[in-house]
């Protein structure tokens, strides 16, 4: 995933990619929460036009998070 981020990126050098594991208190399903952190300048880019960009990247997440039988979320901050 950070690899994917840090080619979009215009600094890669300042992208931080980091994931923590809970439980849903709701559905009790494990759940990993994926922090996307970068340079504000690439924040537009990581977003993308209408928000296509992060969107494909939590799709990624999710399918891979799936594979564990994982739920994931993606947050993306500057």
């Amino acid at each position: 995933m950070e690899g994917l981020v840090k080619v979009l990126a215009d600094h890669p050098d300042e992208v931080s990619v980091t994931a923590e594991l809970s439980v849903d208190s709701k559905t009790q399903q494990d759940k990993v929460e994926v922090t996307l952190t970068v340079h504000p300048d690439d924040i537009g880019r990581i977003i993308g036009k209408q928000g296509r960009t992060i969107n494909a990247i939590r799709t990624l997440a999710g399918l891979l998070a799936a594979k564990h039988e994982l739920r994931a979320t993606v947050e993306l901050l500057e």
